[in-house]
């Protein structure tokens, strides 16, 4: 999947020009460039959500580290209750 077919699943045009959400979660990815504090976005390839869109995410806040768990060390969407030494290892690298 390619970050333009991710930016188009996030945001649609209306009549208007102007976009607004399309998933079913409501997300503002306009505001991410503005993110000013370390930031790390974790994904899983095991996951239901395809990492691209925690990439798409990392690649417009400024700075931000992007961590994605192979299925292998989590094959689901919650890596912390799976797989807890794996996730803490990870979190606790980003906050040293």
């Amino acid at each position: 999947m390619t970050a333009a077919a991710t930016e188009s699943r996030w945001c649609c045009s209306t009549a208007g020009g102007r976009r607004r959400t399309c998933s079913a979660t409501s997300t503002r990815h306009d505001l991410l460039d503005r993110i000013d504090v370390p930031t790390l976005v974790l994904g899983c390839e095991g996951g239901h959500v395809d990492p691209v869109s925690q990439r798409f995410i990392a690649e417009r806040i400024p700075g931000a580290r992007l961590h994605v768990f192979p299925a292998s060390i989590a094959g689901s969407h919650f890596p912390a209750l799976e797989n807890p030494g794996e996730f803490n290892a990870v979190v606790e690298d980003f906050l040293s």
